[in-house]
């Protein structure tokens, strides 16, 4: 299904299945933005975290939730659902994270995880249009 839409050497997030794909080759991660209070052991960045997916006025996914290596940065789970949602480069697409703000799109995935999880997810919303703020 999402090997036809990849290019070479590019892999989508794994369905929930708990498989999870090795992150596409990039330049080292650059220094995060994202501030919150460090996780505490228990709440530990696993190596794959759990990202759901929710339209917001948008096409829907027939598969919502995926696992995402916390390496990858959120320009990955855009261009990811550019492909899915077959959007080309020129359509907008609007990215929030809970329903509450747009990241940087070099945050990485497990910065984010850290801060804005919810019960072991990280709720992505997405939209052809500016939805909140």
């Amino acid at each position: 299904f999402f090997s036809n839409m990849d290019p070479p050497g590019n892999q989508a997030p794994a369905a929930d299945s708990g498989k999870a794909l090795a992150p596409p080759a990039q330049a080292p991660p650059a220094a995060s933005a994202t501030r919150c209070v460090s996780p505490t052991p228990e709440q530990e960045v696993p190596d794959k975290v759990l990202v759901q997916f929710e339209p917001v006025n948008a096409p829907i996914l027939r598969v919502r939730k995926f696992k995402v290596s916390r390496d990858n940065e959120f320009s990955y789970i855009a261009q990811f659902l550019r492909k899915t949602i077959q959007l080309s480069p020129q359509d907008p697409l609007f990215l929030f994270v809970n329903s509450t703000f747009a990241p940087s799109l070099n945050e990485t995935i497990g910065d984010l995880w850290a801060c804005f999880q919810v019960q072991g997810t990280l709720v992505v919303n997405y939209s052809p249009q500016p939805a909140w703020g």
